[in-house]
């Protein structure tokens, strides 16, 4: 089989003793075409390693876990302040001190008032 770059065809879940674990890595789970290649896979468990600490990455993480019906993991990087190649704000020790998550595929129900006019702020700059 010819694999063509970027195509997705490379997403595999890989079978593990403690069940089947795919995942991705960072903001490439923002990209629903690469989590539907790897869901494909049926994945049980979900690794998502990221630099990403916001709470919109929590919300991300949350989504995942329903969407692919898998538990998803979330580790952030911890870099110490003398390893991170630019200097960090004055009394910060660590870059990614926090933010990991284990969330539990679970369902439920959310009901919010929307503004859809928020949504086009992230993607494309409004001034």
């Amino acid at each position: 089989m010819v694999r063509i770059l970027g195509a997705g065809d490379d997403l595999d879940v890989v079978d593990t003793p403690v069940g089947r674990v795919g995942g991705l890595i960072c903001w490439k789970n923002r990209m629903p075409l690469a989590r539907v290649a790897v869901y494909q896979g049926s994945p049980q468990i979900w690794v998502a390693p990221t630099a990403d600490t916001s709470d919109g990455w929590q919300a991300t993480m949350r989504h995942i876990a329903i969407e692919s019906g898998a538990f998803v993991v979330s580790a952030p990087q911890f870099i110490p302040a003398a390893d991170f190649p630019l200097p960090l704000p004055e009394g910060k020790d660590v870059f990614g001190r926090d933010g990991a998550a284990i969330v539990e595929p679970s369902e439920g129900n959310v009901i919010a008032d929307c503004d859809l006019r928020i949504g086009l702020h992230a993607k494309r700059p409004i001034s």
